[in-house]
This record gives C-alpha cells, sequence and structure tokens, in this order.
C-alpha cells in the first residue's frame, strides 16, 4: 500500500489502465453490434448473433428451437420426443420418427408422447443425464454423465451388473462429494 494513497485508492498509472481497459471493452462492444450484434450467453454456451441452436430439457420435457439476436436469445417451442444416444448425449425425435433409447425400439408421437417396445433390459441400466433425459448404457461402460437423483447432483458413474442376490444392472455412482460442480 502506498503511504501517499488510501487503502482503496488507485495510483494514476493504476487508473490510467483501468480507464484504458474501460475504453477497450466499450469499443469491443460498439464494433460487435457494428458488426452483425452481440452475442448471446445460454446454459453455459455463447453463442453469436444469427446462430441457431435446440434447447432440449428432460427436466421440464420441453424442445425448444432457438436463435440469437442482437445479444438475446428467441427460443420457439417444438414437439419433439427426448432421448440419449449411445455416449449418452440428448437427441431429439421429432413426431413420427423412429430411434432407440437404449433398450428399446421408440416413434416418437405428436404431442412429443413416444410409443416404444417393452422389452426388460436386465443386463442394461436405466439412468437419467445431467439434462434430466433418460436412457440405458451397457454393462461396463465408464463415465456415464449421470445426475444422482438421491443426491440431487451431477456425477459420472459406472454401469455395473448385479451379483448374488442383486439381479440385473444397476449404476454405481461416488459417494456425495463426488458431484460435479461447473
Amino acid at each position: 500500500i502506498n503511504a501517499e494513497y488510501g487503502e482503496n485508492e488507485m495510483t494514476p498509472s493504476q487508473a490510467d489502465i483501468l480507464d484504458m481497459l474501460r475504453s477497450f471493452v466499450l469499443i469491443l462492444g460498439v464494433v460487435g453490434l457494428c458488426w452483425g450484434g452481440a452475442n448471446c450467453p445460454w446454459d453455459m454456451r455463447m453463442f453469436s448473433h444469427g446462430d441457431r441452436f435446440t434447447s432440449d430439457s428432460g427436466f421440464t420435457g420441453k424442445c425448444k428451437d432457438c436463435v440469437c439476436q442482437d445479444g438475446f436469445v428467441e427460443c420457439e417451442e417444438v414437439q419433439c420426443c427426448l432421448y440419449l444416444d449411445k455416449k449418452g448425449r440428448t437427441r431429439r425425435a421429432l413426431p413420427r420418427e423412429r430411434y432407440s433409447n437404449g433398450c428399446n425400439r421408440c416413434t416418437c408421437g405428436d404431442g412429443g408422447n413416444a410409443s416404444c417396445t417393452r422389452r426388460g433390459c436386465t443386463d442394461k441400466c436405466r439412468y437419467s443425464n445431467w439434462e434430466g433425459v433418460t436412457g440405458y448404457a451397457r454393462t461396463g461402460s465408464k463415465s456415464i454423465d449421470v445426475y444422482d437423483q438421491q443426491d440431487m447432483c451431477p456425477k459420472q458413474c459406472t454401469c455395473v451388473r448385479g451379483k448374488g442376490r442383486v439381479r440385473g444392472a444397476h449404476i454405481q455412482c461416488p459417494d456425495m462429494r463426488a458431484c460435479i460442480y461447473y
């Protein structure tokens, strides 16, 4: 701390640097608006003006088509069915499209209601990913992105085969200390 300046006061050189940074940020903002609009932060991602993207959630059961417009996100709700691909990523099927949920064959119906075969999959683990979409993983799959309902947090878990009295496969997650937060 400089004795000439108080604890919360800046030296002239610090004030000059801060003014230059503020000017730089202002210039970047003006240039961004002139060159096609501002960016849109959305769901821990950044989109540029005019970018189109989907925003789907298993927690709400809603599918949305979105666009970044001048720093704002505009979304329109669409009918679809959400499912997990083999890597556990959320995918969507539109009405009358067919897909696999990792265990059964399904058809997406009107209104986003799925109609699936009813095969029992005791050799696979049923789970929900970090976006709340439900699917199945093969036994032996590791580092599955699972939303742990018991601890109410995201984790990376493993699909293990049941032993002894425990029949069928099940998800095995580390304890609560292994919750993953951004």
